[in-house]
């Protein structure tokens, strides 16, 4: 039996085991996450409802206006941004997922505000807390809670309703909301893309 408390702000802190048999160290090196592909930058660099262009978003990232186009083309696929003439501004879409990545970079969520999962069966508490996304994203993909546990609260959106209402992050939320008989392999990519992008924004200059 392991009693995991995982609400400091350092990833490196996250996980105390209280069974000595437990490898943390295993468990970190194989939930490190990988580098979201950098396009996702320029939602960061731009303010919103401000158009942007290109050599002062270049500017803001300390990158070649080339670079800059191309995350523009991306981005621009998936609707996230709005040319008008030569100035780029973020879309309504846009505004969303930015405003969501900077609540996940800025809150500091105290332990009383972390997730508890409880058994169903028994209404009691797993020995378990989460305080962040990531620390979240360890707890599904190394079946920390049991999948019956995870499975019932999918199923009746609670953890939805924790990343929305807490983590503040609305757009993850949306599209957990419209996930067809959500399950745990498609919440852990999902949370798993969204890690990666924040990865890949932190430290961005915002505009």
């Amino acid at each position: 039996l392991y009693i995991i408390h995982i609400c400091t702000t350092n990833l490196l802190e996250n996980l105390i085991f209280l069974n000595s048999s437990s490898n943390m160290e295993e468990i970190l090196f194989r939930g490190r996450v990988m580098i979201k592909p950098a396009f996702y930058r320029v939602l960061i660099a731009m303010e919103p409802g401000k158009g942007f262009s290109v050599d002062e978003i270049a500017e803001k990232l300390g990158v070649t206006a080339s670079t800059v186009k191309r995350y523009l083309r991306e981005v621009a696929k998936l609707s996230y941004i709005v040319d008008l003439d030569g100035k780029y501004m973020l879309s309504d879409k846009g505004e969303l997922l930015r405003k969501s990545l900077v609540n996940l970079m800025e809150k500091k969520i105290e332990p009383s505000f972390g997730y508890v999962f409880t058994d169903p069966s028994t209404s009691s508490p797993v020995p378990v807390r989460v305080c962040s996304l990531e620390q979240l994203y360890i707890v599904v993909k190394y079946d920390l809670v049991p999948r019956e546990v995870l499975e019932h609260h999918l199923r009746a959106g609670y953890i939805t309703s924790w990343v929305k209402e807490v983590l503040g992050d609305i757009d993850l939320a949306e599209k957990l909301s419209k996930e067809k008989d959500l399950n745990i392999n498609r919440f852990t990519e999902l949370i798993e893309e969204r890690i990666k992008i924040l990865e890949s924004v932190r430290g961005i200059r915002r505009g």
